[in-house]
């Protein structure tokens, strides 16, 4: 395997500007919608605590044969980034939407639009800025021997109604309409680092009779149950033969203050670390390989700032060193 492959980080700035337009459009939205899907304009979607440099510290440190990274943001980015640095690319996000549907707080219509990043590999990783690569990590995690990209899904068991499992339906149906494939009911991801070739996926999909849906997509500020997202297009591209769609054991374990590992059977299929009384959530893909670390509260504010503390502990400790990619 001697392919490039970038990263695609989606970074989120929680300056007084963002937050003021956060608000803005919140308030615009239908007040039903805000009520029955309320973690889809949770603040915590646009708080940051430092995490990308961590998570680059991670990939300097435990997959360094990234080529590029590209981080995508509006009109900001971390002041503490070394842009001097050849393999960081910044990418506003009006560079690959359009002005008319910014500011934008939806991350699927984003990642739908990566292939439009000039330069950007045909193989390449996309992840969110709250996760670390814990453990020495090579190609051959996330590409099989004929370059195909290995995209971990698992079957959700779960009978809830939350807008993820809700979203994950719709994609799973969507994917049967656009390739006549069958699959077990409610085939969900993890939200953990995937690799993607989607220049080539997302035209096929979003070129075909689910344009529609796409176009509908793009007035979506935020996150809708109607979105086409990476799992859409995964599903698509295993039906052509470019993915490798593995059906994986992913478990999420809960590791006590006294080091002691138990899992946790009410795990629907996020990957985050949320702090409450010394207790850390992981999740455990051969070891602890990827970890998701976020200050989460729910829709609370209020003792938010005790779980960023703990956070910041814990980065440091793991990743203490800078990387090429600060100044």
């Amino acid at each position: 395997m001697n392919f490039s492959v970038d990263i695609v980080y989606l970074w989120s700035s929680s300056s007084e500007t963002r937050l003021r337009l956060w608000q803005e459009y919140v308030a615009k939205e239908n007040s039903t919608e805000i009520t029955e899907h309320r973690e889809n304009f949770s603040l915590s979607r646009i708080s940051e605590n430092d995490e990308i440099r961590y998570a680059l510290r991670s990939i300097f440190k435990n997959m360094n044969w990234i080529r590029n990274v590209y981080i995508i943001s509006a009109d900001e980015y971390p002041q503490w980034l070394n842009l001097s640095n050849p393999r960081v690319k910044l990418v506003n996000t009006s560079d690959i939407i359009d002005r008319q549907y910014l500011p934008v707080f939806n991350s699927n219509l984003i990642e739908g639009n990566v292939y439009k990043i000039k330069g950007l590999s045909e193989q390449f990783l996309m992840s969110c800025d709250d996760l670390l690569v814990m453990l020495p990590t090579d190609r051959d995690f996330f590409f099989d021997e004929y370059n195909r990209p290995i995209y971990r899904i698992k079957q959700s068991t779960s009978k809830k109604r939350s807008p993820y499992l809700l979203h994950v339906d719709f994609c799973n149906q969507m994917a049967y309409l656009a390739t006549g494939k069958d699959w077990p009911t409610r085939i969900a991801t993890y939200h953990g680092i995937q690799p993607h070739s989607l220049k080539s996926i997302t035209k096929t999909v979003t070129n075909s009779f689910l344009t529609p849906y796409y176009k509908l997509m793009q007035s979506h500020r935020f996150r809708k149950i109607t979105d086409m997202n990476h799992l859409l297009f995964a599903l698509v591209g295993e039906s052509r033969g470019e993915y490798w769609v593995k059906m994986s054991e992913i478990h999420e374990y809960i590791k006590s203050k006294e080091g002691t590992w138990f899992k946790n059977p009410n795990w629907l299929g996020d990957i985050r670390m949320i702090i409450e009384t010394d207790i850390h959530w992981y999740n455990k893909i051969n070891g602890v390989r990827q970890i998701g670390v976020q200050s989460y509260d729910g829709d609370k504010i209020t003792g938010l700032e005790v779980y960023r503390e703990i956070q910041r502990h814990f980065m440091n400790k793991w990743f203490p060193e800078k990387s090429e990619f600060e100044i």
